[in-house]
């Protein structure tokens, strides 16, 4: 790795949007590998499959809430630890005079920062991430409901 590679991974890693990031990372891959991990227990019986996947499609619908605001919380606490500032980028906007009649209904032009982090990452990965697992799990849930079916009926 360059000296100019390693200095552009330093600069970015050292940004509050990665802490961000990352924190946001580290609930949603810890929600997903705590029930994949109850799910292949051995013990696990149907009910209790059927009630982890109910779980964690309602921790999604939850987080994606509520969820930003908790992972800002921790991301600040952890870019103070760091040394790095708990601002984002503000991106410059072109300006233009206005006409007498125009209104300013371009709401996605004047997200900044915050509400631009959010709406572009946050709730892009939230949405990504649980709705692959709801067709995965939905999947899941069906089979085994019929298999619950299929054994109760030939015992």
């Amino acid at each position: 790795m360059a000296k100019s590679d390693a200095k552009s991974l330093y600069d970015l890693i050292g940004t509050f949007e990665f802490i961000l990031g990352m924190v946001i990372w580290h609930d949603i891959l810890y929600a997903v590998n705590v029930v994949s991990k109850k799910l292949q227990s051995s013990s696990m019986c149907l009910h209790s499959t059927l009630e982890q996947i109910d779980g964690i499609m309602s921790y999604f619908d939850k987080y994606r809430n509520e969820g930003f605001a908790s992972s800002m919380v921790v991301a600040k606490d952890t870019a103070s630890i760091m040394g790095v500032e708990a601002s984002f980028p503000v991106k410059r906007r072109a300006l233009r005079k206005k006409h007498y009649d125009e209104n300013d209904c371009n709401n996605e032009a004047n997200l900044q920062g915050e509400k631009d982090f959010e709406v572009n990452y946050f709730l892009v990965m939230v949405d990504m991430a649980s709705s692959s697992l709801k067709i995965d799990l939905k999947t899941s849930k069906y089979s085994m409901v019929y298999l619950g079916l299929f054994l109760t009926q030939h015992h």
